[in-house]
This record gives C-alpha cells, structure tokens and sequence, in this order.
C-alpha cells in the first residue's frame, strides 16, 4: 500500500487491516471467486491535483461500472495520499482490467503518472506503467 496515504474508505474493513498491516494477502482468504486483489496508483499534480476528494470518488466510481459492466470486477477501496491517490480493486482477468483502468483514465483525460499495482502474496513489488488512452 501506498506509505503515504492520509484516508481510506472501503466496505471492506478486514481487507484494509490486511493491506495496510504489511501482512501477505491472499485472495482466497477474503473472497470465494477467482479473483486478484490489484489497485491503481496516480501521481497528484498540477494538472490533477485530486484536492478534492470526490475528485478521486467520482474516477472510483467510473472505475467500478466499467470494471462490473465488464463482469471482470469493481472496487473494494479508495485512498487519499500526499502524493498519490489510490484506487483498490478485485478483478477476475488482470489483462482485461488495465484496459479498462485505461481507457477510463484517457475518458477521465488523466494523462498520469500512473500504476497498476499487485496485492497478492508474492506480486507484491509487481508494478505495471498505465498508459491512459487517447479520447476518441
């Protein structure tokens, strides 16, 4: 998890004492369906600043209809960071996921830094660059 996130929000209170213990995760653990825990990391700056959280809150949203649109998974949390803000999600197909996490950051007009990052148990240090999409 992010070392500098500042608030959290999440349905999912046993999740995030997992996340943010430093413990190893393991999805089997906390859901009964195939699916990965991931998340998304996006650098604040000038140009999105996040200074409003709902900022953050209304991506997440976006984020969880197209991921549950998708059927491939939705949001489990959010977060607010010095540096970063933070999106959590629960997805069944990785590949299919950072496409969709793309292409709503391009919608978004999100031009990043951002990451598509691991929580399970050994993915931890996995990190994949985003690359939003263009708006067509």
């Amino acid at each position: 998890m992010g070392a500098d996130i500042f608030s959290y929000n999440t349905p999912h209170p046993d999740l995030a004492s997992v996340l943010f213990s430093q413990s190893r995760l393991s999805a089997a653990r906390y859901t009964r369906f195939d699916e990965s825990f991931c998340g998304i990391a996006i650098a604040r700056n000038t140009e999105h600043s996040f200074d409003e959280v709902d900022d953050r809150a209304d991506l997440a949203e976006r984020l969880h209809a197209a991921l549950s649109t998708g059927q491939i998974g939705g949001v489990v949390g959010e977060g607010h960071g010095l540096g970063h803000v933070y999106i959590d999600q629960a997805v069944t197909d990785i590949p299919v996921a950072i496409a969709v996490v793309e292409a709503e950051l391009g919608r978004s007009e999100i031009a990043g830094p951002a990451w598509f990052r691991f929580h399970e148990a050994g993915l931890e240090e996995r990190v994949v660059p985003l690359t939003p999409a263009t708006r067509q």
